[in-house]
């Protein structure tokens, strides 16, 4: 009995506790004036309550009931009542509305909620200036304002809060200078990247002994890095890139114990660094590495472009994410007995470094960049994709690097990139893709396309929590509104600097027009990604083309093309370089932090200072300029060449008609006269003589003639086409030793340039960029054999015969051959108009020797 009463206590005990918890867990309905405050709030955010606080306490339901404009599913919507007062009503101490795209004003009204702790709005489109009526909530310990639309300064008042320890206005518009009285203050955190901030830094903030982070990068500060900074013992993390401060910064810096991450960079520097040579009149003077106290405890550092020479410490390779020493001055070498470095990612392009490439680094599994420095040559390029080494070595071939570059079989004078995506054909042009699987991620890429070009990337994205993701492209499928389409559905983006470089360049001028679209910061689609801001630096043949270039500004607005255009010129090395270089500048937290860095679309490179490389009609064109193994090809000719032919062979024939040879004019000659011939033409282009010309085409017989020129018929190939076998046109002399995919297209465009009909005939832009295979050579469409045999011959024939005639009965005296016109098509224009005359071919007439220099611009 005893067992069965202590069994029925015991359950007594859980009921009562059960339910007595019940009842205490029960949330408190919000009080009846903060829900006042609360729906002015909501009207001054410009948002729509979806219910009355009747039918959903916010504290009840632990948020605030409004419509979800945000079209992401990354909001919070958190409300937090963690006071009830005596009358038994809750009270709000925690407020985010974070990433919800909130339309209206920064509301004021906020103050009213007196036992506020947290006002967190993260990621709106919040405008109007700071209110200095928060400063009455004594509780307040935390600001978040981040990734809003607020303008104005910093309140004096802002100093008076009691017990605020956290404060971010990060990626605004504010503007003005920081008030001394913030000093007042005993902050954690104090983060104002990404404003429009100047004026130097308070000698009053170095009260704030407690600082654990202090982020001021992005803003127009002038002065330099103040020595206080190094006062803030606590100090865990320092960002100061492209803050206006300049260097050095103080040794006091290096030695604070607690420092995890500590990443400074001067962007005014390196307007002025030239990636041969730095100049030596730069602002800010030179220092030495300084020494390290917490290099064990450090995570990250980052000092970049800061004027910093001598050599680099051996301790640093113990660092644990990211060593990033990029643009300095450093010299020397690296020790060959460092074991591998700890850093998941070190970046140490654009020093003077020298000497061997330890082996341990070679073998690395993780991310290094050598390029742009002075090492000595290796004797072979390692197998390892984590390595960049453009450019890394001490050779002055400025090509010298890994991977090895193909040689040049032909220089080219025009380049045509589809950036971050697959090849596509714009207009007849063809854009190379550059998005293959092991070039969309990676801190360190190095992608030689092994045709003309090819692109290195560095840089990894800081703070977006994922190491080895595929956030180097960007794709996609909202671009309805753009001229070329498919030129932006996909862009290639970076976190530091990437280069596209092309080799086997043609010497000369070159118009670079550079392809954007800014397809993340997409406000039609998240409205508070209006609030992002891409700025970058663009530099061409290694020089400051433009600062401070903003996608969306230039092409007012998100989601639009816009196309900027460079001049260039291409010297003896033959070389092209394109970079865009993120200095520090814009926004890093939209949509999401770890977003920033240079963003393009498309390349088009084109010869000559023009900007309209990519009209409708398009003015660019590939063009081999020169050629190292050019297959020699009998008969293989544009229609430039056959026009050529076929006009000196009229003069030719004029010429020759009352000489020596007037028999094998009259007479058709036997198939071994025909190749003796022949056998003079081997690598002769440009003018043939009659003899050459006959016998070529078999007195020009019917089965050669391939179609009607604009200046009459053209002989031999398109019966090979039919029969797909367009190669045995080509001279069997050759054998083997020609490129048979070069020759093929080369008969190709012969055909669509003998073409019947004039309107089907390509121009002479789109001939030369079929030949240099940037454009895809179309099928010829007609057969010149449905005109019959009137339209082949008698033309060219019945003219060889009147002439003929005409000179036997003057006593077989040649005429002048530049003295008649002579019409030929529809052509008005005399053979001296469209012909220069080396006046040394005329003086033997009989000779087959005699050429006549042609421009091909005539055609």
């Amino acid at each position: 009995m005893s067992m069965l009463m202590k069994q029925w206590f015991l359950l007594l005990c859980f009921v009562t506790l059960f339910c007595f918890q019940t009842l205490t867990c029960a949330q408190a309905r919000l009080h009846p004036d903060e829900g006042a405050v609360l729906r002015k709030i909501v009207q001054k955010m410009n948002a729509t309550l979806e219910k009355d606080f009747t039918e959903e306490d916010p504290c009840q339901s632990r948020r605030l009931p409004i419509y979800d404009i945000s079209k992401t599913d990354n909001q919070n919507n958190t409300i937090i009542c963690n006071h009830t007062d005596t009358q038994g009503f809750s009270h709000i101490t925690h407020i985010f509305l974070k990433s919800a795209s909130l339309p209206g004003m920064l509301p004021p009204e906020f103050a009213n909620l007196t036992f506020l702790q947290t006002i967190d709005l993260t990621r709106n489109c919040l405008s109007g200036t700071l209110p200095k009526e928060w400063t009455s909530l004594h509780l307040l310990n935390t600001i978040s304002l981040t990734a809003n639309l607020l303008t104005g300064e910093i309140p004096r008042e802002w100093g008076n809060f009691a017990n605020l320890t956290y404060l971010s206005l990060e990626a605004n518009q504010l503007s003005g200078t920081i008030p001394e009285e913030l000093g007042n203050l005993n902050l954690t955190d104090l983060i104002l990247s990404s404003n429009q901030f100047f004026g130097s830094l308070p000698a009053a903030l170095a009260k704030m002994k407690g600082l654990k982070d202090f982020i001021v990068s992005d803003n127009s500060f002038n002065g330099i890095v103040p020595e206080f900074i190094g006062e803030w013992i606590d100090l865990k993390r320092l960002e100061m890139y492209s803050s206006g401060l300049k260097g050095p910064i103080p040794a006091a810096v290096f030695d604070l114990g607690n420092l995890k991450d500590l990443c400074v960079e001067i962007s005014d520097l390196f307007a002025y660094w030239n990636f041969k040579e730095r100049i030596s009149d730069m602002p800010g003077p030179d220092f030495k590495f300084p020494n390290l106290s917490n290099i064990n405890n450090m995570e990250n550092l980052v000092l970049r472009n800061l004027n910093m020479s001598g050599s680099i410490r051996n301790d640093i390779w113990q660092i644990g994410n990211t060593i990033d020493l990029s643009f300095n001055k450093f010299g020397g070498e690296i020790n060959g007995n460092i074991l591998t470095p700890s850093a998941d990612f070190t970046f140490l392009s654009g020093n003077k470094l020298t000497g061997n490439i330890p082996d341990s680094f070679l073998r690395t599994e993780n991310y290094i960049d050598f390029s742009y420095n002075r090492f000595a040559p290796l004797s072979s390029c390692p197998d390892n994709s984590k390595l960049n080494m453009y450019r890394s070595f001490s050779s002055e071939n400025t090509t010298n690097g890994c991977p090895i570059r193909p040689s040049c079989r032909n220089y080219y004078r025009s380049l045509h990139i589809n950036c971050g995506g697959e090849d596509v054909i714009i207009n007849n042009t063809w854009y190379e893709g550059d998005k293959f699987p092991h070039t969309g991620k990676g801190a360190v890429l190095n992608y030689n396309r092994e045709t003309k070009w090819g692109f290195i990337s560095t840089g990894d994205f800081m703070d977006d929590k994922q190491k080895y993701d595929d956030a180097y492209t960007l794709s996609t499928d909202s671009t309805s509104s753009m001229k070329f389409q498919k030129l932006y559905f996909t862009a290639r983006v970076t976190p530091l600097f990437l280069t596209y470089y092309a080799y086997c360049m043609e010497k000369g001028n070159y118009t670079v027009n550079l392809h954007f679209a800014e397809i993340l910061f997409r406000d039609d689609e998240v409205p508070f990604h209006k609030v992002g801001r891409r700025i970058f630096d663009i530099y061409i043949q290694e020089s400051l083309a433009k600062k401070d270039f903003n996608i969306k500004e230039a092409a007012n607005g998100t989601g639009k093309e816009i196309i900027i255009s460079f001049n260039a010129t291409v010297t003896d090395n033959n070389n092209l370089e394109i970079r865009l270089y993120w200095a520090g500048k814009g926004t890093t937290v939209v949509p999401e932090r770890g977003y920033y860095g240079p963003l393009i679309s498309a390349i088009s490179v084109c010869p000559g200072f023009t900007t309209n490389c990519d009209g409708e009609k398009q003015l660019c064109y590939s063009e081999p300029a020169k050629t190292n193994n050019l297959p020699i090809v009998i008969g293989v000719v544009t229609s430039v060449l056959f026009l050529i032919l076929c006009v000196a062979g009229f003069f030719c024939w004029k010429r020759n008609s009352g000489h020596k040879n007037t028999r094998e004019r009259d007479n058709i000659p036997s198939a071994d006269w025909y190749w003796s011939d022949l056998k003079g033409l081997d690598l002769q282009t440009g003018t043939f003589t009659y003899r050459q010309l006959k016998a070529a085409t078999n007195n020009f017989g019917h089965a050669n003639k391939i179609g009607e020129g604009g200046f009459g018929s053209v002989y031999k190939a398109f019966d090979l086409q039919e029969k797909e076998n367009l190669l045995e046109i080509v001279d069997p002399k050759l054998e083997h030793e020609f490129d048979k995919e070069e020759a093929e297209r080369m008969i190709k465009v012969a055909l669509l340039c003998s073409n019947a009909s004039p309107e089907l005939r390509p121009t002479m832009s789109e001939v030369v960029s079929m030949l240099e295979a940037q454009t895809i050579v179309q099928e010829v469409i007609s057969d010149p054999s449905i005109y019959g045999d009137d339209l082949r011959l008698k033309s060219l024939k019945g003219h060889f015969q009147q002439m003929m005639q005409e000179q036997n009965s003057s006593g077989g005296q040649s005429s002048n051959c530049f003295s008649d016109k002579i019409g030929l098509g529809s052509s008005t224009k005399t053979a001296h108009d469209l012909y220069s005359v080396n006046s040394e071919s005329i003086r033997n007439l009989t000779s087959e020797h005699d050429l006549y220099p042609a421009n091909s611009e005539t055609t």
